[in-house]
């Protein structure tokens, strides 16, 4: 049995990953304009309100200009998203997580609050495709950094390289959403 969290605001921290490379893309795709605003800031917008802090930027690249928040080039930076995860695990006093790649300008605030509602004694919670269950999004969690901290910066260390192996022996829960809430924009086709 994981923790049980008597949560408050002040214990949640908020990461955006903005590291990839945008080949699909063709250009910064955080930097895509939807409804006039660039996806990252969308992203960061919704992250931060159920946080109620501004979010945590890890590995942006240079070009990004950063509506808010700090930035965090990790010691795993150009690793991966276990790398990325340990990196901000390890930043953070809070004791819950919240974590979002920053192509995902359609996950909501009132979504990412449903994932910390969800955090009593359990190690994680993990949106998930309501239609397929087997499609878990792993950088759209929340994260109990007291119990997953060492954990998975053990499995990184050991040579892991994939989240959803390197949470082998921890409870996870996986919490449905629609489809269109969870899509990530990978290329421009994405959009339409």
């Amino acid at each position: 049995m994981e923790n049980q969290i008597n949560l408050t605001k002040s214990h949640i921290a908020a990461f955006v990953f903005a590291g990839g490379t945008s080949r699909r893309f063709g250009s910064n795709k955080a930097l895509f304009e939807i409804d006039r605003r660039p996806m990252i800031e969308l992203v960061a917008g919704n992250i931060g309100a159920a946080a109620e802090r501004d979010p945590i930027f890890v590995g942006a690249r240079d070009d990004l200009k950063i509506p808010q928040g700090d930035v965090l080039i990790g010691k795993r930076e150009g690793t991966g998203p276990l790398g990325a995860l340990c990196d901000a695990l390890e930043l953070t006093t809070s004791q819950i997580v919240l974590v979002a790649p920053c192509d995902t300008p359609f996950f909501s605030s009132e979504s990412f609050s449903r994932l910390v509602a969800r955090m009593n004694n359990v190690a994680a919670v993990v949106a998930v495709d309501s239609e397929r269950q087997d499609n878990a999004h792993w950088l759209l969690s929340c994260w109990n950094a007291d119990v997953c901290r060492k954990h998975l910066a053990d499995q990184y260390d050991s040579g892991e390289r994939a989240i959803h192996r390197a949470v082998s022996g921890l409870n996870v829960h996986f919490e449905s959403f629609d489809e269109r809430e969870l899509r990530n924009i990978n290329s421009r086709s994405d959009i339409e």
